[in-house]
């Protein structure tokens, strides 16, 4: 029987700038490197979040409970270390700044009644330092007052020892199982994994 007859389509091509070679506009190959880019960048962040997404669940399914449990532990341990050492600070720093106040008191009402030149060159000596000091200890203690809660990403992904989670649930877990106060948490947290701060997602 006979087939019927199909006209096969012929390449449409065009001429180029300056009489130069003609090309087949039904050609995959593009001279446009914009268009080329973008198509490039969009495949590479396409892969780039399928390798993510592969990574995580292959942590999740693959790796055995008790490895799982064993990075659990090690993070914890760790970030418990990090948000004591940061209470402990400013603990210090608190009682520093109170016995400081009070040997600065002492020592000026012992100059006000001293008489001996050199007596009150010591004492005066030793207020200047205390106040020097004292001034370093009130800087410190405003640095540590003046954490920007809202830099911290409770959306972002914590990344640390093999643990994989979120920064939120960390700070929450530090709180409600360890009792660590949220400032304290949230240092802790940034300071083990610093994407966990909003500043460096940019």
């Amino acid at each position: 029987k006979d087939m019927p007859f199909t006209r096969k389509r012929a390449p449409v091509s065009i001429d180029t700038p300056n009489d130069g070679p003609k090309r087949d506009v039904f050609d995959v190959e593009s001279n446009d490197p914009k268009g080329i880019n973008k198509f490039n960048y969009t495949a590479l962040i396409l892969r780039s979040l399928i390798l993510i997404i592969v990574t995580v669940l292959s942590y999740a399914i693959f790796t055995p409970s008790h490895v799982r449990a064993s990075h659990l532990n090690a993070v914890n341990d760790r970030l418990v270390q990090i948000t004591e050492s940061i209470k402990l600070k400013g603990t210090y720093l608190t009682a520093r700044h109170e016995e400081l106040v009070k040997e600065i008191e002492e020592e000026t009402e012992e100059l006000e009644k001293e008489e001996d030149e050199k007596t009150i060159e010591i004492l005066k000596s030793e207020i200047e330092e205390n106040e020097k000091e004292l001034e370093a200890v009130d800087e410190e203690i405003e640095k540590e007052e003046e954490f920007d809660k809202s830099s911290f990403c409770d959306e972002c992904v914590f990344d640390w020892s093999g643990l994989v989670t979120r920064c939120g649930k960390r700070k929450a877990y530090m709180m409600d199982v360890h009792k660590v106060p949220e400032v304290a948490a949230m240092k802790g947290i940034i300071e083990l994994d610093p994407h966990c701060k909003r500043s460096q997602r940019k």
